[in-house]
């Protein structure tokens, strides 16, 4: 009888295991959005919009995202900026974030009073975001925000065929994990080529920001230096650098950089200070590179 129940308190133990989010590496290549990008892209990309930033208590977004798919973040503060959500979502004030888990227990109320909102308002707007970063959050949690590369290592068209592509969620719970993982990554590789890795160098360096540092040096150099040579010479080295950050983004995305608001205003930026080099060349007033 007491071995019995003891068998039957064995029976009952969990038997799976926390999920080690060492096996998914920031270069690990994922199919997201329509095209192949490193795990790590992804990870900013979707920590930042259900956050408002790119980490959340200082740890990597890769790691955020492994806790949200493990189940470990339930709470995990959910960005919410118009004050009137704020106000429907019953957040005290002053504060801009509420628990995902909450938010999640209110989706359909939240979907009904933006169906009952005729006027595309700034609140609507605002509840609709709300409203997809509530389905990101569902969709990392379920293994559905991205899938793996399962085909073979032998060389492949330039386009993506879904069939060799399956959800984390398939193999999420694998013992072998790890290893799946790995031969991923190798098997892309062999097939594909390392490109995608691009982007991975494109947002670790951060190379618009380095840009706009040095800009503001040689702003600064212009205004305290007589001679202008310094501050162009500056200036030329952010040039070359927002050259070589817009030259990275069309490789990365395939296409010329004005199809969204961010490369818009980094293409803008960057003709606008080439257009006053032209102008100061011929004026020779330092009013126009300011």
């Amino acid at each position: 009888m007491k071995f019995i129940s003891i068998l039957i308190l064995l029976m009952q133990i969990p038997t799976s295991f926390a999920l080690d989010c060492s096996y998914f590496q920031e270069d690990l290549p994922v199919l997201a959005g329509g095209r192949v990008k490193p795990f790590l892209v992804l990870a900013n990309e979707s920590i930042k919009f259900l956050t408002g930033k790119t980490q959340y208590k200082d740890q990597k977004s890769t790691l955020t995202f492994c806790k949200i798919m493990s189940g470990e973040l339930e709470d995990l503060p959910i960005l919410v900026e118009h004050i009137d959500s704020q106000k429907f979502l019953e957040i005290p004030d002053g504060d801009k974030f509420t628990p995902a888990s909450e938010l999640l227990a209110k989706k359909m109320e939240i979907r009904a009073e933006i169906v009952g909102m005729k006027e595309n308002t700034s609140y609507k707007k605002d509840l609709t975001k709300v409203f997809s970063r509530i389905n990101t959050y569902e969709k990392i949690k379920d293994g559905t925000s991205l899938q793996i590369y399962q085909g073979t290592a032998q060389e492949t068209s330039a386009d993506i065929n879904l069939n060799e592509w399956v959800h984390i969620s398939e193999v999420l719970n694998s013992a072998d994990l790890g290893p799946i993982l790995k031969q991923s990554y190798q098997n892309y590789i062999s097939a594909n080529g390392d490109r995608f890795l691009l982007e991975l160098t494109f947002a670790k360096t951060h190379i618009f920001s380095i840009a706009l540092l040095i800009s503001l040096i040689a702003i600064f150099l212009l205004v305290l230096l007589k001679n202008v040579k310094t501050p162009l010479i500056v200036t030329g080295i952010s040039i070359s650098i927002q050259l070589i950050g817009i030259v990275m983004r069309i490789m990365i995305s395939g296409r010329a950089p004005i199809t969204n608001m961010y490369e818009t205003v980094m293409f803008s930026g960057l003709g606008a200070l080439i257009l006053s080099l032209c102008i100061f060349y011929f004026k020779r007033d330092k009013l126009f590179i300011l």
